[in-house]
């Protein structure tokens, strides 16, 4: 039933590869154990509230047969990362994205490089990245997990959880009625990456990320044929939108701050000799105000002269 070709990694990464969708038996779909989180709502008046969720239960036996061969092999830490690799059959991948980063982040004992990769996270079937919500849980349900599980997987259960105050025990029984008890599931992301030159050893051939600006695709199942896309050369470097901005945008700041600045010195300039005039007019009036009181004070005294004469 194994029709998934495992091999070491030839890329820059020690991850195992899966070069094929892997098919997981479908007794692997109920291995859950029941979990607990702890909430504080939100308010100031917030209470911690117990809830209870599934969690896959990888530490149970039976799941090592639901991981794909050569999964001992790998580090602990990266157990559910491989590369080059595609999704397991029936799986999806989200939030594809294109990554660069130094080779020797990668391999410490190599020179620093570029590495150019394509990264995915693979969730089972009916699960998915986001969290939409479920009666009776708080929205921020995802950050309270975040410590233990990440990047997850959730599945939203249809019906209304009985007691949102409800504690449960840890367990490791399995729990296929999950979902009519109003219980969400949450699984660890499997995490797929490959670089452009292992896009031809997988089966089916993955979509071409073209751009490292945000998502290059949101979602895509290994069975749909994936769109038809060229990278053209020009994209691995500065776009033509952030070189127009960079060559028209700094002339224009320069041509607005030089326009403001003369703005400023002429009316600075203007005010001033505003202000040189108006004194200029108030000492010639002082001027002409002193003259007259001077020739006032001459004709006073010129008159009271003539009158003594006179007399």
């Amino acid at each position: 039933m194994d029709r998934t070709a495992m091999s070491p990694a030839t890329t820059a990464t020690s991850f195992a590869a899966m070069t094929t969708p892997f098919v997981q038996a479908a007794s692997c779909a109920d291995l859950w154990s029941t979990s607990t989180i702890v909430t504080r709502g939100a308010g100031r008046n917030s209470t911690s509230v117990t809830l209870p969720i599934l969690v896959s239960d990888t530490t149970n036996p039976r799941f090592a047969a639901c991981r794909p061969p050569g999964m001992n092999k790998t580090a602990p830490e990266d157990h559910l990362t491989f590369s080059p690799a595609v999704c397991p059959s029936g799986w999806t991948g989200y939030q594809l994205s294109l990554k660069s980063t130094a080779l020797s982040a990668l391999q410490p004992s190599t020179s620093v490089s570029l590495y150019t990769f394509t990264t995915a996270q693979c969730c089972a079937p009916g699960f998915t990245p986001g969290w939409s919500g479920a009666p009776g849980y708080p929205d921020d349900l995802p950050s309270s997990v975040s410590n233990r599980i990440s990047p997850a997987c959730w599945k939203v259960p249809p019906r209304t959880l009985p007691s949102s105050t409800a504690t449960t025990t840890r367990s490791d029984e399995v729990a296929p009625t999950a979902d009519a008890a109003g219980i969400p599931r949450v699984h660890k992301a499997w995490q797929i990456m490959w670089a452009p030159t292992d896009a031809s050893t997988l089966s089916p051939p993955p979509p071409q990320i073209c751009s490292t600006s945000g998502w290059g695709m949101a979602s895509w199942v290994p069975s749909d044929p994936p769109p038809t896309q060229t990278c053209q050369p020009s994209e691995s470097g500065p776009s033509w939108d952030s070189l127009i901005i960079l060559v028209a945008v700094p002339p224009a700041v320069c041509f607005i701050l030089i326009v403001a600045c003369c703005f400023f010195c002429c009316r600075r300039w203007r005010r001033k000799r505003r202000a040189t005039r108006v004194g200029m007019g108030q000492a010639q009036m002082q001027t002409q105000e002193k003259g007259r009181e001077t020739s006032y004070a001459k004709t006073t005294t010129g008159n009271g002269a003539v009158g003594a004469a006179a007399t």
